[in-house]
């Protein structure tokens, strides 16, 4: 058995969500590019170095991490079934984690865009559902992907609140978030041009965020992710903003995170993230106190010019 069919039954046992059996496929595949015809049971050391060598020429440690938890699983099933004597990949190491800062809007300001997609309704088209997008993304925080998941049940108009599904979810965990009031009127103007066009058939299993309905130069029946991605490229490189979708999410998060006012639990929460360590990541530690305690050595060690 090669790798590719290792994925394969270990997919068919284990796996129940289509994203993350693509994940396990995927990599499977990345292997095999690098150990064609390989069966499971002779992958040695070489075998394992080159396939090293090959993700860190163009993936990030964090990115290596990943692929090796994923080969790691799969190895580990293998031995359990009896497949092969021993996980190969037991003893290979992770990469050490890198935390940089939180990739934010640059070059201008979530106001900024609103302008801009205000400024030039033509080239924005339909500019009414792009400010929609927008002030969504940034004042919910939450990723691209649920966005695309998210259909008008729910919605919750009387309760103000969004039912995030667990399909959507990185962690897979259902939860409701609550919308500002800006955001319900936003929604019920975007829902009466959806039943504009539906013309009394039911809506409510339809994506709620559908640019095909409102723009025919995109094609298929629902937005996919790469669609809502390329428009925000598409606006950064006109306006020289520096922005994509995940910006939108880090951005409205440090903006929060560093207000003094903000409970990080209940950041953690909005955010859905179930380890409240990610949340403090983007909380960034003061300068100005650390400049006093600086400055207080700085101040015995004065010298003189000559």
């Amino acid at each position: 058995m090669n790798i590719n069919g290792l994925a394969e039954y270990y997919i068919c046992v284990k796996i129940t969500n289509s994203r993350t059996a693509a994940n396990y496929q995927d990599i499977a595949r990345r292997f095999s590019e690098c150990c064609e015809h390989t069966s499971i049971e002779d992958i040695d050391h070489i075998g394992i170095k080159n396939w090293k060598d090959s993700v860190l020429k163009t993936a990030s440690p964090t990115s290596w991490n990943t692929y090796l938890r994923h080969i790691k699983a799969l190895f580990n099933f293998a031995h359990k079934k009896e497949l092969i004597s021993h996980n190969p990949f037991e003893e290979i190491s992770f990469a050490p984690k890198i935390i940089r800062y939180k990739k934010t809007i640059q070059n201008g300001t979530v106001m900024d865009i609103i302008q801009a997609i205000q400024d030039e309704p033509e080239r924005y088209k339909p500019d009414w559902f792009w400010l929609i997008v927008t002030r969504f993304l940034y004042l919910t925080g939450i990723r691209h992907r649920q966005l695309i998941s998210i259909t008008w049940e729910h919605i919750d108009f009387v309760n103000k609140t969004l039912l995030i599904c667990a399909e959507g979810s990185k962690n897979y965990k259902e939860r409701k978030l609550p919308l500002a009031q800006s955001l319900i009127n936003d929604l019920q103007f975007l829902l009466n041009k959806h039943k504009a066009i539906r013309k009394g058939r039911t809506i409510q299993l339809d994506q709620v965020f559908n640019i095909i309905r409102f723009n025919d130069k995109y094609h298929g029946t629902t937005t996919k992710v790469d669609q809502i991605s390329g428009f925000y490229k598409r606006l950064a490189k006109t306006t020289g903003i520096t922005v994509s979708p995940h910006r939108f999410r880090h951005t409205m998060a440090t903006e929060l995170g560093n207000d003094p006012h903000t409970n990080i639990l209940t950041l953690s929460n909005i955010l859905g993230h179930s380890d409240l360590r990610i949340t403090r990541q983007y909380v960034e530690v003061a300068l100005a106190p650390q400049r006093i305690l600086v400055e207080k050595l700085d101040n015995n060690l004065t010298i003189t010019y000559k």
